[in-house]
Order: C-alpha cells, then structure tokens, then sequence
C-alpha cells in the first residue's frame, strides 16, 4: 500500500476513487502533477508485481500502447480512460481529469519557458 503522495490531491484520490481529491485542487497550481502512466505503475502495477505487458493484455491495448503511457509519452485518451476504468475501478472522468490536470501543468511551465 502506497503510503505517500506528492500531492494532497491524488492521495485523496486514491483513497475515494473519485475526483473529489483533484477537484478541490483544480483551482491551485498543482506543482509537477503527475503523469497518469506514472501513477498506473506506482498504484497499481509496482505494488501488485505485474508487468506493463500483462495489464496491456488485460486491457486489450498492444503493449507498446500502454507502454507509451507508461513512460508518459503517451496521453489517456476518452477510450483508454473506459479500458482502464473497467479493468482498475476507477471511473472513466478521474483518468481524464487526472490527464487534463498534467497536460494543462505542462502547458503553463512551456508558456513560462517562453516568457
């Protein structure tokens, strides 16, 4: 069991399954938010001992898919969000929130790089 978060938020999200936690974080800048392939491997593969290619499979997704996400590469997108919903019990909307909350943090550091 994950004991540590790095964000208030996301440990509010594990421990309801729903957007309660982020939702209520949404309206600070979150510091390095993570990357849901990051929080995939550390919640639930790390502590479970399955491999990236086992949960592709269980997915339905070609490995090199998950993989992409995994290594935060790759983003969920409305599709994967349902697969990973009903394979891992979260619901579809928490994937995409978790998705738009590190794309929108990414945005702002590349508009601050820039100014």
């Amino acid at each position: 069991m994950i004991t540590s978060f790095r964000h208030k938020g996301l440990r509010r999200f594990f421990e309801f399954g729903s957007l309660a936690g982020i939702q209520a974080d949404m309206k600070m800048d979150m510091f390095n938010p993570l990357h849901p392939g990051e929080f995939i491997r550390q919640v639930y593969l790390a502590p479970n001992g399955v491999s990236g290619r086992a949960c592709a499979a269980r997915l339905g997704v070609a490995p090199s898919t998950l993989g992409r996400i995994l290594n935060g590469t790759g983003g969920i997108s409305p599709a994967m969000a349902q697969r990973l919903s009903q394979t891992l019990g979260r619901s579809t909307e928490s994937w995409l929130a978790m998705q738009n909350i590190y794309d929108v943090w990414q945005s702002k550091q590349r508009q601050r790089r820039l100014a």
